[in-house]
């Protein structure tokens, strides 16, 4: 499950928030999150100084991050610490371009990289102009699908997220937006790749331990779970139903996932 911000760590977002301020040269955002207070430390790491503020200011970073009871549960006679239900986690995000609030800050690329698939067309309805012979299957042409990935480096990263490994082979289930690019991929068109992950360790008395996460999307504008119907009135791409026992439902070759966790 998704939570605010696209979170997935359970939280819910208090009244009065965001509370955003901005000028020629600076913008800032504050964010109150309710969320168990077993989980608040869960949701302070997934909120550490990487992430990038939903508001369309893509460029804001949570700098600071405070955490404070909610609502206290009565103790037990003789328990001398408090017990709560909840806590408020409170994120401040800042972007300002005249003073950035530490070195290397980069926070993500975007770019699109040609592909090219190979095709291989159903030999049965092709006959040879000269003397109408059916071609034999080794003959059948090929085609060239030519198409793109979507590339996102992710820099900085304080840790490796878990859907990087666990989205491998999955297909978006709603729409990605490429900020930087102008560019937006309907639901089921990328393919989520196997993510190539760097640490650079630095010398000096505060060594850099950040990670660089590169992932792969691979477009497809027909659907990664539609196939290519060849024996149709008009070959076109088309979706599979399969039969589970009583009745044929649609086949999801690439599981739909969300993205939102990379």
């Amino acid at each position: 499950m998704t939570y605010a911000y696209g979170l997935t760590t359970e939280c819910y977002e208090l009244d009065g928030s965001p509370v955003e301020e901005a000028t020629d040269t600076s913008f800032k955002a504050t964010v109150k999150l309710r969320c168990p207070w077993s989980v608040r430390r869960t949701l302070s790491a997934e909120l550490s100084d990487y992430t990038t503020y939903g508001g369309g200011v893509v460029a804001a970073r949570a700098r600071s991050i405070s955490i404070e009871p909610f609502t206290h549960v009565q103790g037990a006679d003789g328990v001398l610490a408090a017990d709560y239900e909840d806590a408020i986690v409170t994120v401040q995000y800042v972007f300002d371009k005249d003073t950035p609030s530490e070195d290397g800050g980069d926070l993500f690329s975007e770019s699109l990289e040609p592909t090219a698939q190979n095709l291989t067309m159903p030999w049965e309805p092709f006959v040879w102009a000269i003397g109408g012979q059916q071609i034999e299957p080794g003959e059948a042409p090929a085609k060239i699908l030519r198409g793109l990935d979507y590339v996102l480096t992710k820099y900085n990263l304080a840790s490796i997220p878990a859907a990087a490994l666990t989205l491998v082979g999955c297909c978006n289930n709603a729409t990605v937006t490429a900020s930087t690019l102008g560019l937006t991929f309907a639901a089921e068109t990328l393919l989520f790749n196997p993510p190539t992950i760097q640490r650079k360790v630095s010398l000096g008395a505060s060594p850099s331990l950040k990670w660089t996460a590169t992932y792969r999307l691979t477009y497809n504008a027909g659907g990664w779970n539609k196939f290519w119907h060849s024996r149709a009135t008009t070959p076109l791409w088309d979706s599979l139903l399969v039969f589970n026992g009583s009745t044929y439902v649609p086949y999801k070759h690439y599981p739909p996932a969300a993205f939102s966790g990379i």
